[in-house]
């Protein structure tokens, strides 16, 4: 009988040729490296998705730039309509500021007149999950260092998406900080006289921070520019 060869006679354990790895093992290594790719796959993903729902902005910045962009060139619309009826000799405290079908002389966006046009911001530029956002009318709000220091009119967002707040504040000012505000946006729908604080000094159009319900407020004088 002949003689084992040195690799036959191994452990005896089975082997395919000297020096190889049983077939068996390598069949399992193969699949360990198939299981730890789709492993790595699936925790990669799982990443990714944590990742966006942890983002307070739910646009991009190209986005946050054209909405900008639109906010304020209707900001500058809404002022020209504004000086257009006062300049017709109307009175700025009984002006309204109607998103509806508007027919009395006193509605900035009257059918008659016509000093302007009603323009919805962009649907994206306020919070996810927010109702459709619509311009906001106070006739009763002061900026410190715009105007005369008197009471005035202005045009609002309450919860505006921060990506849009500091891209609005960079085309504004060349600076992405956005100021901490105490004022919120119920403050203004509320009745009564708001004053802002100093933060928002000298600024006559702009986005701050509330700290008081943690919205970014977009915001537009229309009296004092």
């Amino acid at each position: 009988m002949p003689a084992d060869t040195p690799c036959e006679r191994r452990a005896g354990r089975p082997v395919n040729r000297c020096g190889s790895i049983p077939a068996v093992r390598q069949g399992g290594l193969g699949a360990t490296i198939v299981l730890f790719t789709i492993a790595l796959i699936i925790l990669v993903g799982a990443a990714l998705a944590y990742a966006s729902r942890g983002n307070p902005s739910t646009i991009t910045v190209q986005g946050a730039k054209v909405h900008a962009t639109v906010l304020l060139k209707q900001t500058a619309d809404y002022r020209n309509a504004f000086n257009r009826y006062v300049l017709d000799s109307n009175n700025p405290a009984a002006m309204t500021f109607r998103t509806g079908a508007a027919t009395a002389a006193t509605e900035l966006f009257n059918t008659v007149t016509q000093y302007g046009f009603y323009q919805a911001p962009p649907p994206q530029s306020v919070v996810a999950g927010s109702p459709a956002p619509t311009w906001l009318y106070k006739d009763q709000a002061s900026v410190p260092g715009v105007g005369a220091g008197g009471v005035g009119s202005l045009i609002y967002i309450p919860a505006i998406d921060r990506e849009a707040c500091i891209e609005v504040n960079q085309q504004l000012y060349g600076t992405r900080v956005v100021p901490d505000n105490a004022t919120a946006g119920s403050a203004l729908t509320a009745g009564g006289a708001v004053a802002f604080d100093a933060s928002l000094n000298g600024r006559a159009t702009g986005c701050y921070h509330s700290t008081t319900d943690n919205n970014y407020v977009f915001y537009a004088t229309l009296d004092e520019a």
